[in-house]
């Protein structure tokens, strides 16, 4: 069945280390929270600690960007990948029990993480960083049952998203 207007979740991105203090309003708002890290480096552990903490408290899913290990040491709720092309591998690695989401930036690549088995897809527009593409979204929701989710955001900002 076709997603509609109905469907609407608030996705919460966060960059790793960000000052918590003002995270607890957000993430009342929020359906799920995505902690962003530098290229390969991992949040600190006690920070990623305290921000499961605040999620939790709030029944918001965490999840981590491309860093496989931390969902598994820190028992987050899953992983968000940068690239479409992971998704078969960290599926496979994570199980069933893990949500896992990636960057898309075509209806191609769309379709084949959600066959790869992806529990969501986030669409940005190749044109510039943070600039999703209104009319993809628009037809994925129309086409598709697999949730997306359209950044109007530079990455890394902290940010409220419409999913």
């Amino acid at each position: 069945m076709p997603q509609t207007s109905d469907d609407l979740q608030t996705y919460l991105s966060i960059p790793a280390g960000h000052d918590l203090s003002d995270v607890s309003a957000k993430l009342a708002e929020a359906d799920a929270c995505l902690a962003l890290s530098e290229g390969s480096t991992p949040p600190d552990g006690a920070w990623l600690e305290k921000l499961k903490a605040l999620c939790h408290e709030h029944d918001v899913a965490l999840l981590v960007q491309d860093l496989m290990a931390l969902v598994q040491d820190h028992g987050l709720d899953g992983l968000h990948l940068s690239a479409a092309a992971d998704v078969s591998a960290a599926r496979a690695s994570l199980g069933e029990d893990f949500i896992v989401g990636t960057y898309c930036q075509d209806r191609h690549s769309a379709m084949v993480a959600g066959e790869a088995g992806a529990d969501y897809i986030m669409f940005l527009d190749p044109n510039g960083p943070g600039q999703a593409d209104k009319e993809l979204i628009d037809w994925w929701m129309e086409m598709m049952e697999l949730p997306c989710i359209g950044s109007q955001a530079e990455p890394g900002d902290f940010q409220l998203i419409p999913v």
